[in-house]
């Protein structure tokens, strides 16, 4: 930069010399002439107009500057950042969610409940969670053995116990009797009833295995059965769900120390005899262990929550939505 002014002034002062007579004149500047006459205006040396035009080009060159930095500062303010929701591309969507089942006016929530399961806010849930609070807004609702009872006073959760991201609801009664839980699952056809206990002790999340107990008469102990809850949701039949059939084993906890296992596996349809045979066929703690290892793998088991609901309008708004 210094360079070029240097060989700038030269020429100016060469200019200035072969034709003094010329003007000089700048943006906003007061013309001053050299043509030495009479005419109001300053008469300057040949020094004097090169440093005056020397300054011209210097206030010329930084307001070009100016401007170069002014047009680069706005270029920047008007450039989406590509990190900002706005220039985020549909195709970086988290994988695996579908606009069929994201509910509108809605953004991906944080990690649900896990009891509750994670499909939380798709289509199917909410259609599942209409089904369940048009049945307890029944009077009525079939029971264990085809009988009825009253919604009223009854109580309800939610955990998702067969592991397709949509939770069972598990109902209880207001008074202590025999099988007074209930677990309920969704079908297309419409919510059913899948088994009843007195007790609910644990599950394996994600397996379809859950546990539950009875107290045995006279205080003879506790039966422990533990049983496999498949997806039903896609189901079609209207046919009554056979629960007993989800028993795959049975450990019986007898105060007199005369405890048993019994191991009969998943039901197959095929070899339903021999399968009716083991459930009360006794066999090993070792041999009960290894085969509920086979379908739970190493999935710890996880207690049932005690998280019940008074069956109310509010709630039944609250929780089943």
């Amino acid at each position: 930069m210094k360079k070029k002014r240097l060989i700038f002034s030269c020429v100016l002062a060469g200019m200035i010399l072969v034709f003094p007579g010329c003007a000089v004149s700048g943006g906003g500047a007061a013309d001053h002439s050299t043509d030495g006459g009479g005419n109001g205006q300053a008469s300057l040396s040949s020094g004097e107009k090169v440093e005056y035009l020397l300054g011209l080009i210097d206030n010329w060159q930084e307001n070009k500057e100016t401007a170069k930095n002014d047009s680069t500062s706005t270029a920047s303010e008007d450039e989406p950042d590509p990190g900002t929701e706005d220039n985020i591309m549909e195709s970086e969507m988290p994988s695996g969610t579908e606009d069929s089942d994201v509910p509108e006016n809605s953004t991906v929530s944080a990690a649900p409940d896990t009891n509750v399961g994670a499909g939380v806010g798709t289509k199917k849930f909410n259609t599942v969670m209409e089904s369940y609070r048009e049945m307890l807004e029944e009077d009525m609702i079939f029971w264990n053995a085809g009988t009825q009872v009253s919604t009223g006073g009854m109580q309800f959760m939610l955990v998702d116990i067969d592991g397709n991201g949509i939770p069972e609801l598990i109902l209880k009664l207001p008074y202590d009797s025999y099988g007074y839980i209930g677990i309920y699952a969704y079908t297309k056809p419409g919510t059913i009833d899948v088994g009843f206990c007195d007790k609910l002790k644990w599950y394996y999340p994600g397996t379809g295995i859950y546990v539950t107990s009875y107290e045995k008469d006279n205080n003879a102990g506790e039966e422990i059965t533990y049983a496999y809850l498949e997806d039903i949701s896609e189901r079609e039949s209207t046919v009554e769900y056979e629960s007993w059939k989800t028993m795959v084993g049975t450990y019986v906890d007898r105060t007199n120390g005369d405890d048993h296992y019994y191991w009969c596996g998943r039901y197959d349809e095929a070899h339903e005899a021999e399968w009716a045979e083991k459930t009360h066929t006794d066999c090993s703690e070792e041999e009960f262990n290894t085969e509920l290892a086979a379908l739970t793998g190493s999935t710890a088991q996880k207690e049932f929550p005690d998280d019940w609901y008074d069956n109310t309008a509010e709630n039944r708004e609250k929780y089943l939505k």
